[in-house]
């Protein structure tokens, strides 16, 4: 039996092993690669323009390295680089399984930019790097060079609405034409945009220039586009022609500029800066720039307005010239009712009485108002609080307002007129004063000097400063001031105290924005350090409007 078996054992081995080494075909035999790629090139120079952009203009073609595999698992890669740099950072495009690659002029425009080429021709190193997919058994190809000259996109301008504008002073704030053009781009850099501005048939070489940073689109105000036809050589109240056009460019020097095409624009021009000189009584008729005036701003139109102190009752003509011609000389129409006439000059205009007289006039409505003021602080930081207010007092040398006065932490304005038609405030918060601006905030309670200018027409400004010491003199040496207070009987700020030899200085609000120094009957801003040469009890006092300042020893 067992024999047997064996037997049928040894039967299916033999079997199982003849089944196993039948024959069932030959295997595939790949080649080994040949150890190299050969790379050719449609062309050696491609000059771009943009009506090929999305075709093909430069087509490589390579050679099989014969790799043990498929082709498809072949990998490719293309690299392109500026002539001479060694492929240091190409560009690189990669495949697998094919021969050729193609690039179309947009693609070639944004290699050769991304090397930094603005324009004219560029040269490249182009190769190939051929391997398994896993990056196994690399061959390189040899260089072509390719000389690419790349084309710039064309910047067209487009105006909205395209004109003629007639510019008024009514719609000077309002947006007058809106700007747009499309993106080009050259080079590697960021591009900026702005809007020139030049009379037609100019060669814009001293455009009015408005920037619009990266944008595709922008306005201008009709003061601006006013402004721009007027400097550009439109007379005011003229029409004319203005050319414009688009400044594209690298920084905001616009390095390598591009321009757009020229859009023409014919625009009306208004009389943009109304400037009268109050000649009069006060001033002797003296025709002259020593005249004070009155001006305009864009947010007032044609109203112009400034301030003038008449010292008695008198009279007085507005001129826009020094020449007394009819044309340029406004003065009452004889009805004393606030209209100008410049009909043989006009009427002297009449002042009833002295007084600071805010004087407005409006050479296009042809009126004019005077408004006598009377200035002072008002507010819940002053004595009168929001009820009465505090009046200062002027200086005609100066030709400003000046108080000092006690106020505790809130606000205040100026105050020119009890019904509070004329009244300041500071809504920049700075220096700065506008009709009806927002309430000026005290934080500290002290004495202030407080003094207001209105004699710059339509730039109006103020200060409040507190005073006091500080220095290697004084009680916490240059750490801190020593507060001074206002002497109302002597019209000084005062302060007495113990000083050690050493310096000192006169300091506002604590801060040295404002800090006053050098010789004590004519003191300077940043003036030099005052010097104490022996320790004592000493009176000091300080008046901050005339510059002088007293030391007493006691």
């Amino acid at each position: 039996m067992k024999n047997i078996v064996k037997i049928i054992i040894a039967t299916v081995g033999i079997a199982l092993m003849f089944a196993a080494c039948q024959k069932e075909g030959d295997l595939p035999l790949y080649k080994a690669g040949k150890g190299s790629v050969e790379l050719t090139s449609s062309a050696t120079t491609v000059a771009a323009v943009m009506v090929d952009a999305d075709k093909p203009v430069l087509t490589l073609n390579w050679s099989w390295p014969n790799y043990a595999t498929d082709s498809v698992n072949q990998k490719f890669i293309v690299q392109i680089a500026p002539a001479g740099t060694n492929f240091e950072k190409p560009v690189t495009r990669t495949l697998k399984g094919v021969q050729s690659t193609s690039f179309t002029a947009k693609e070639l425009n944004t290699i050769v930019f991304g090397f930094g080429t603005v324009s004219g021709p560029s040269p490249l190193d182009v190769r190939l790097i051929s391997s398994y997919a896993n990056n196994n058994e690399q061959y390189q190809s040899n260089t072509v060079n390719v000389v690419v000259t790349p084309y710039i996109v064309p910047v067209t301008l487009a105006l909205n609405p395209t004109g003629p504008l007639t510019l008024t002073f009514e719609n000077a704030a309002s947006n007058a034409v809106t700007f747009n053009w499309n993106a080009t781009a050259f080079g590697n850099l960021p591009l900026n945009y702005a809007i020139q501005i030049d009379k037609a048939g100019g060669d814009f070489k001293t455009p009015v220039v408005k920037a619009f940073g990266t944008a595709l689109t922008g306005g201008i105000t009709g003061t601006d586009l006013n402004r721009a036809a007027i400097s550009a050589g439109i007379a005011p109240n003229t029409t004319g022609d203005l050319a414009i056009r688009v400044i594209a460019g690298q920084g905001d020097k616009f390095a390598n500029p591009v321009y757009s095409n020229v859009a023409t624009l014919k625009v009306t021009t208004y009389l943009d800066v109304v400037k009268f000189w109050v000649v009069g009584a006060y001033n002797g008729w003296d025709n002259s720039d020593k005249a004070l005036t009155l001006l305009n701003t864009p947010s007032t139109g044609a109203n112009a307005e400034g301030y003038v102190n008449f010292d008695a009752a008198g009279d007085f003509k507005l001129v826009t010239n020094h020449s007394w011609d009819d044309a340029h000389t406004f003065g009452d129409d004889g009805t004393n009712t606030g209209k100008l006439s410049n009909v043989g000059g006009g009427k002297n205009i009449p002042v009833p009485a002295a007084g600071y007289y805010l004087i407005k006039a409006n050479p296009l409505t042809m009126t004019y108002t005077l408004t006598p003021t009377i200035w002072g602080i008002i507010g819940d930081a002053t004595k009168g609080l929001w009820n009465d207010q505090t009046n200062m007092t002027y200086n005609p040398t100066s030709m400003t307002f000046n108080l000092a006065a006690h106020m505790t932490a809130g606000a205040f304005k100026f105050r020119g007129t009890s019904d509070w038609g004329v009244n300041y405030g500071s809504t920049a918060g700075n220096a700065t004063l506008d009709a009806g601006g927002s309430n000026i905030p005290v934080t500290v309670e002290s004495d202030y000097a407080i003094t207001l200018d209105l004699s710059h027409p339509t730039a109006y400004t103020y200060s409040a400063n507190r005073w006091g010491l500080i220095g290697s003199a004084t009680p916490d040496a240059w750490n801190s001031d020593q507060n001074m207070t206002w002497d109302a009987a002597n019209k000084v700020f005062t302060i007495t105290l113990d000083l050690i030899v050493g310096e000192y200085k006169f300091r506002a609000n604590d801060a040295w924005d404002i800090n006053l120094g050098g010789d004590l009957t004519a003191l300077t801003q940043n003036g030099g350090n005052l010097a104490v040469t022996a320790a004592g009890n000493y009176t000091i006092t300080l008046d901050p409007w005339t510059l002088k300042a007293t030391i007493k020893k006691n």
